[in-house]
């Protein structure tokens, strides 16, 4: 019995001190290097074009993210406190982020549209690559496909997140 207490003893000092000694974590101001796709995608753009009724208030806009780390945001109705045009640099690491998730989501391998036969809020995504031009439109949220719909979430949430600044003679 005592081989037995002194073997797990032994294991949990051992895995214990494994824990302490081992790799660390990334430091907070550490930034992740994340792996880029095949492609070398240099724009993304969203292009929420509203509803068909009328009677909905559906957000309306374009938003363009760079490779190089800047965005434009045009602002046409129902997109509160941003009407008109408007610049921002919400940097490098969110522009690879968004362009890792187009790759992990089969962006390039979806069809060129989905819902056509019931339109209710027309949406357009479209990347540029080193290769090509590629738009997906969606015209509802119950034909989208879970990574197209992925994408278009988390981009539409970015763009109420960055701190924008309106371009100079623009309302």
């Amino acid at each position: 019995m005592r081989k037995f207490v002194c073997r797990v003893l032994v294991s949990i000092v051992t895995f214990l001190l494994g824990i302490a000694c081992g790799p660390s974590a990334p430091s907070a101001g550490a930034i992740p290097e994340l792996k880029r796709g095949a492609r070398a995608i240099s724009e993304i753009r969203l292009q929420r074009q509203g509803c068909t009724d009328p009677s909905e208030e559906c957000r309306k806009y374009d938003v363009t993210f760079y490779r190089d780390g800047t965005a434009r945001y045009v602002g046409y109705e129902h997109s509160p406190d941003f009407i008109g045009s408007y610049h921002a640099e919400p940097g490098q690491f969110n522009f690879d982020r968004f362009a890792q998730l187009i790759e992990q989501q089969g962006f390039f391998d979806m069809q060129a549209e989905y819902g056509g036969s019931w339109v209710v809020e027309k949406q357009t995504l479209t990347v540029v690559t080193n290769e090509s031009i590629k738009s997906v439109t969606t015209h509802n949220w119950i034909d989208t496909p879970t990574g197209l719909w992925t994408i278009n979430g988390m981009l539409d949430y970015e763009v109420f997140e960055i701190g924008w600044d309106k371009d100079i003679g623009t309302k």
